[in-house]
C-alpha cells in the first residue's frame, strides 16, 4: 500500500499556497491523494480559508486543487497565464 503523498511548498501568500509532487517511488501522487494534500497544508502550512492551492503535478502541469476552507472538492485547470506566473515560482529545473 502507498503512503500519503510527498510534496513540496514553494510559494505561500496571501492568495495561495504553491506545491509540486516529489513524485516519490511508494508514496501516492497529489492528484490521487489531493483530499489528504489539502487537508494537511491547511492544517500544517497555513490557512486555506482565503488561499488557493495550485500544483505542479508529475507530469509537470500546473493546475489548482480546489477547496472549501481546506476542504478539497474539486480539481480545475489553471489559464496559461496563471500557469506562466506560477512557473516563475518553481526551481527553473522544474519548468
Amino acid at each position: 500500500m502507498s503512503q500519503q503523498s510527498s510534496y513540496t511548498v514553494h510559494c505561500i501568500t496571501d492568495l495561495f499556497v504553491l506545491i509540486s509532487d516529489d513524485d516519490r517511488e511508494g508514496y501516492r501522487s497529489v492528484t490521487n491523494d489531493a483530499e489528504n494534500v489539502v487537508r494537511s497544508i491547511h492544517e500544517n502550512v497555513a490557512s486555506l480559508k482565503s488561499r488557493r492551492v495550485f500544483y505542479l503535478d508529475s507530469a509537470g502541469q500546473i493546475d489548482e486543487l480546489k477547496h472549501e476552507a481546506g476542504r478539497f472538492t474539486g480539481f480545475g485547470p489553471c489559464t496559461d497565464s496563471q500557469r506562466k506566473m506560477l512557473a516563475s515560482y518553481l526551481p527553473k529545473l522544474a519548468v
